[in-house]
């Protein structure tokens, strides 16, 4: 088994040749770290490959060790971990990045959500929870935890005031694609589905997402939960 060190001097295991889900980890407290290293080790499927105290080296082992997660506290030492995730490439980032808070705000994570973030991780969570959302956010879904969905919907639909068109303005083929895209569709199988160019449900997302005010699929989502805008089977 093949190692590396990490950024804070201890080496760390790289994962043998059967895959792992990879990990790196950037946060300020030893203590904190330590009880997610045992929760992240004690797990046959993932790995830790990188371990930072500061947003100058978090990013560095993201872009060097290219892991399917990133655990990223957001106060970080000598920069933001917002600017990790802003300097990771927003949304379509190829490294997930689960953001590491003390407490849960819903405002705050869909502001990071539009950065790129696949969503928060409490620093009170248990190991058992902890690792089940690395598990999901490797899968490429979001994690926000128990109880927080309706409050996030609340929070979107105050950062979004203004939304053009509001649910009466989809028209019926835009809601067909919404349907589809609330059952995890990507753009390919829509265009599969329903026999049209990807070009053309391109355009499709783009005219919901004006209409509706929203910037990315799970704000989409969260806003078709708020205004029960699904197709009738």
């Amino acid at each position: 088994m093949s190692s590396s060190v990490g950024a804070l001097g201890r080496e760390v295991a790289r994962p043998p040749t059967a895959r792992k889900l990879t990990v790196v980890v950037a946060d300020r407290s030893p203590m904190f770290l330590s009880g997610l290293r045992m929760a992240i080790e004690s797990e046959p499927d993932l790995a830790i490959v990188g371990e930072a105290a500061d947003a100058v080296t978090a990013l560095r082992l993201a872009l060097e060790t290219r892991p399917d997660v990133l655990l990223l506290e957001l106060a970080l030492e000598e920069a933001a971990g917002l600017d990790v995730l802003t300097q990771l490439g927003g949304p379509h980032a190829e490294v997930k990045t689960l953001l590491l808070a003390p407490h849960f705000d819903a405002a705050e994570a869909i502001a990071n959500i539009r950065l790129g973030a696949r969503g928060i991780l409490t620093k009170d969570s248990s190991a058992q929870i902890s690792v089940k959302s690395i598990r999901t956010v490797a899968g490429g879904g979001y994690w926000f935890g128990r109880d927080t969905v309706m409050a996030l919907v609340r929070a979107l639909v105050h950062a979004e005031p203004t939304a053009r068109g509001g649910p009466g303005g989809l028209t019926r083929r835009e809601m067909d694609i919404l349907s589809l895209v609330l059952k995890g569709f990507s753009n390919k199988d829509i265009a599969s589905e329903r026999a049209i160019a990807e070009d053309t449900v391109k355009r499709h997302l783009t005219n919901i997402f004006d209409k509706t005010g929203v910037s990315n699929r799970l704000e989409l989502a969260l806003f078709a939960i708020h205004h029960h805008l699904f197709m009738e089977e």
